[in-house]
Parts: C-alpha cells; structure tokens; sequence
C-alpha cells in the first residue's frame, strides 16, 4: 500500500512515473549484505537519497551507520541493527532482508549497478529543480538573476553526483608525474624563466615562483593604492607571453581597463587618455600602442557574476583551451549567491569556490581585494583583510601594494609585501612604478614587454564579442 501511495505522489509531481530502478537498488544492497567489499565499492557513487524506494533508503542508511561504527556488514547484523532502530517492519521485515539477498546474482559487477542507480537519481533530481524553478519563474517574487543562480548552482551540485570517482592514483603514477613536473621547472629555470607565469618581477617570480598552476593569489589594498593597475600588468604582462587571460572586472567598463592598458603601453598621461586632452602625436601614438596589445589573448568580462557563474565562463573557455590564468577585480564586488546570508558566509562561499577553481582547472587565479579602514594608517597586515578569515585561509599568497607618501601626498616609494607565501617565502621588496602612465617595473629599471610571445603562424584572432564596452563610460 505504502508503495503504491509513494506513486500516487510522484505521478503528482512529474507527471509519470519518476526514473528508478528499483530491482537494480535491491540487487546492490544484497550484494552489501553478502561481500565484504562490496560496499566500499558504491559508497563513493551513492547516498542514501540515491535509492528511489524508501524501504531501500533506510536499509542503505543502517549500512552506513555500520560503517562508520566499523562493524561487519551482513544480513544478520543488518536486521539486528534496524530491529534496534525500531525500523525494521517499515523495510517489510526479515523476509524482506532474506528476499534482496536472494535476489543477487554471482559476480555481479556492482560498480555499473551503482552507478545505473545514481544515473536514476541525478534524472530525478533534475526533474525536481526544474520543476522549482518554472514555478519560480511564473511567480513575480523571484528575481530572474536569483533564478538563473538557482539553475547554475543546480547544474554544479548535480554535476558533483555524478562525477566518476577516483579511487587514486598509485605511487608510481605520482612519481611520474612529479618528475615530469620538476624536469620541466628546471628547463624553464635554465632559461631563466619561473616555474609559473612570469609576474613581471624578478623578485616577486624568485619568492612564489610566478603564478603557479593551481594557486588562489589575493592581491589586496586600500582603494587608490593601484591594485587594479597592477592587475592589468599581471594581465598584459602574461598575455605578450601568450598566456589567455580571463578577466572579470566588476568596477570598471571595458572601456576603462582598456584605458589603463593604452597608458601604460603609449606612456601617455592616462589623466590626459580620460579627460581626451592630447595632441595629434599623442594620438598617432596611441594608435601604434593600440595596435601591440590588440590581438592579445586576453577575454573581457564585465557584467555582474556570481562566483558560479564566474566558473561558467571559465570552465568554457578553459575547454577551448582559452584560459591560462583568471583575474578577478574585485573580491567583495562578486555577487553572493545567497543575497541574505550573512557577509562573512558570503565571502566565505566565494574564496572557497575561487581556491576549488585553481584546482579543478589547474590555473593560477588573482583576486583584487579591500582592505578595511585600519589599514589607511599602517603597514598592510593579514588582519586587515576585510570581512572574512576564510580569505586569508582559501589563498595561497597573500600580497598587499603598498605606496608610502610624504606629507604633500607625493610618492616616495612603491613596494610589493608578501604576506602569505603556502609554497614560497614572504617578505618585501621595492618596484618601479610610474602612476601617471600606469606602469611598473623592477627597481633600478622598467620592464618593457614589447614582443608577443608566440608562434606568428598561430596568431590569435580578436574575438568580437569581447570587445571594448564603451557604453555607460565614466570617469576612472
């Protein structure tokens, strides 16, 4: 009867009868019940959600509990366990128990069954979530932005159900790969190169070893320090040596940034660049300028994102091999995907997202980030890293712009402070920094990047949909 009123809900709510496989679910679980190391086989793949008839949830539950217990799983220590539960007789009893271990065939291969059964769960949790969300999307209340949060989110989390697990990689494997990895730090340290993306510092590429893949880096500063131009040199900088950038910039237009970039190549006063105050030569250089830097392999991005969506565009473009380093500007302006959960929570879920991205996509990723008040009038410091402990925790590298004055205001000196180094040294050394032209360098000389690194019979194309926004432009 139960059964039949378990039906009589689904046909409600789908429409037809849900994907399941229930005889499949029976047969795994008396596979559980009769070897050993059968359920460490499908415990990676399913929950106890995954298993579409209740009476098989519960069962799969009491395994579990076992299991963590570390005791031995079989048909009687499983009864005795649902008997002490008080579940036993909403599983149909014993001969329910003796009916799913009688069922199994021998040599069952147990991994394909376990996987047919999350495959059926997945579908159904689809069903569900699309369901939520067209009567979201008939209802006024919702916002269209939180329902297509809503659909990216859902499509991560399934994504995560049904991902092939690994049972690891032997010694072997990671010896070998570790080599390959150190042989090929040591052809480029013999070329004089860092282990990572060169950052365009000498000291800087000597202390983390440039932007290394699968590394979270937070840059972090008061507002006006220059975070953002040092962003856009990481960026130029990578991209002449045939790097694709991916920026997100949530300050700025397109336009603006590429604004900075013009100065900086030009070295025209980007005062002058904004305000549209330059002369005909100036503007023959900025044309030239602009013909160095406008086939770089650099993708713009500048609308609001949720850092869900941010792993969209990336994961796209990492696919058509698009994306060698991410960079974000800035941290607390990325959109939180729960809008009334607490900021620390919100901050928290982002840092934590952005580090899982390095890894997933084995990329070097840079956050632009405030810092709080505090640090207006001190040397920048890990806890002036504003609103969430979990930012220092997720990076790898901690690094804080620092521009000491004089009482006029007037620059006396420019420093990088690496305050977090997980793989490196921390420390603090001075640049070169020219702010009416946007420009950094080592100390004692300016860096110039004028060659494009890369093969001239693989030019990279301008992508038209990535051009500069010059709507809604203001003032920078």
């Amino acid at each position: 009867m139960k059964n039949n009123i378990n039906l009589t809900i689904d046909l409600v709510q789908y429409g037809k009868i849900p994907p399941q496989a229930v005889d499949i679910e029976e047969c795994i679980l008396g596979a559980i019940m009769l070897y050993n190391e059968a359920f460490s086989l499908v415990n990676p793949l399913l929950t106890e959600n995954s298993f579409y008839k209740e009476e098989n949830r519960i069962i799969y539950k009491a395994i579990c509990e076992l299991s963590i217990e570390n005791k031995s799983i079989d048909l009687m220590i499983v009864t005795r366990k649902l008997i002490d539960s008080g579940e036993l007789e909403k599983v149909g009893g014993p001969m329910y128990l003796t009916k799913i271990t009688n069922s199994v065939s021998y040599g069952i291969n147990i991994e394909q069954y376990a996987r047919i059964v999350a495959e059926k769960f997945v579908k159904r949790e689809s069903i569900r979530i699309c369901s939520e969300i067209i009567n979201k999307s008939y209802n006024d209340e919702f916002d269209v932005e939180e329902i297509i949060t809503d659909i990216q989110k859902a499509g991560i989390e399934l994504e995560k159900h049904f991902d092939s697990v690994d049972s690891g990689s032997t010694t072997r494997e990671v010896a070998k790969e570790t080599l390959e990895e150190i042989y090929a730090d040591v052809d480029r340290n013999s070329k004089g190169l860092p282990a990572g993306i060169n950052t365009g510092f000498s000291d800087l590429n000597r202390m983390i070893g440039g932007f290394k893949p699968a590394t979270f880096l937070i840059i972090a500063s008061r507002p006006s320090i220059g975070k953002t131009s040092l962003g856009l040199h990481f960026t130029i900088n990578a991209a002449f040596k045939g790097n694709w950038v991916n920026i997100f910039s949530f300050e700025m237009t397109k336009a603006q940034l590429f604004k900075i970039l013009i100065s900086g190549e030009s070295e025209v006063d980007r005062t002058n660049i904004r305000d549209g105050k330059l002369t005909d030569e100036e503007l023959n250089i900025i044309n030239k300028a602009t013909g160095n830097i406008d086939n770089l392999p650099i993708l713009w991005n500048t609308r609001p994102m949720t850092v869900h969506q941010i792993k969209s565009v990336v994961r796209k473009n990492y696919k058509k091999k698009k994306c060698d380093l991410v960079v974000i500007d800035y941290l607390q302006l990325i959109k939180p995907t729960d809008s009334k959960a607490i900021r620390e929570q919100q901050i928290s879920e982002i840092t934590r997202e952005l580090k899982l991205m390095s890894v997933e996509f084995n990329i070097p990723i840079i956050a632009l980030c405030q810092l709080n008040r505090l640090a207006a009038t001190e040397i920048p410091q890990l806890h002036h890293l504003r609103e969430s402990g979990a930012i220092e925790q997720d990076a790898d590298n901690v690094i804080f712009p620092f521009k000491e004055v004089d009482s006029d205001m007037n620059e006396i000196s420019y420093s990088l402070i690496i305050a977090k180094a997980r793989n490196g040294s921390t420390g603090r050394f001075e640049i070169w920094h020219n702010q009416q032209m946007t420009k950094f360098g080592n100390k004692g000389g300016e860096i110039t990047v004028k060659q494009f690194d890369y093969n001239p019979n693989q030019q990279f194309e301008p992508n038209h949909e990535f051009e500069a926004d010059t709507t809604n432009d203001v003032p920078f």
